[in-house]
């Protein structure tokens, strides 16, 4: 009796299925991972942006919460996002006028203005230097 090889045999199909999951399951993880990664910029990116008005704005309120400080530069209507920036206090401190004497270059002044972002858990720190040749 002669046997036709005109069709796979099931251990060729198994093969092929497990060889195109495997290959589906990387192409998934590989998504899930960009996706995070996407999110992960997003959120930097907003903390720089708040971070830069929280550094340009020049009124000294210190000790009031995140969101007081933000609500009028950015439209926050997540109401989990405004409890949570709620919950961060801030402190803007400004060190006064230092002057350093540069030889042949004569004195330069700077100004640092520190500001502490903090709650129970945890703080950071943000620091702004001017700098110039006299008090402004």
């Amino acid at each position: 009796m002669k046997c036709s090889k005109n069709a796979f045999t099931l251990i060729e199909v198994l093969i092929s299925v497990i060889i195109l999951a495997t290959i589906a399951t990387y192409l998934f993880q590989m998504s899930i991972n960009s996706k995070t990664n996407y999110k992960k910029l997003n959120i930097k990116k907003e903390w720089e942006n708040i971070t830069t008005t929280l550094i340009q704005q020049k009124k000294q309120n210190s000790n009031t919460n995140l969101y007081e400080k933000l609500r009028r530069d950015y439209n926050i209507t997540n109401f989990d996002l405004r409890n949570s920036l709620k919950k961060l206090k801030l402190k803007k401190d400004i060190i006064p006028y230092s002057k350093i004497k540069i030889p042949g270059a004569g004195e330069i002044y700077f100004n640092i203005e520190k500001i502490n972002i903090y709650n129970k858990e945890y703080s950071t720190n943000l620091f702004s230097i001017s700098m110039g040749n006299q008090y402004e």
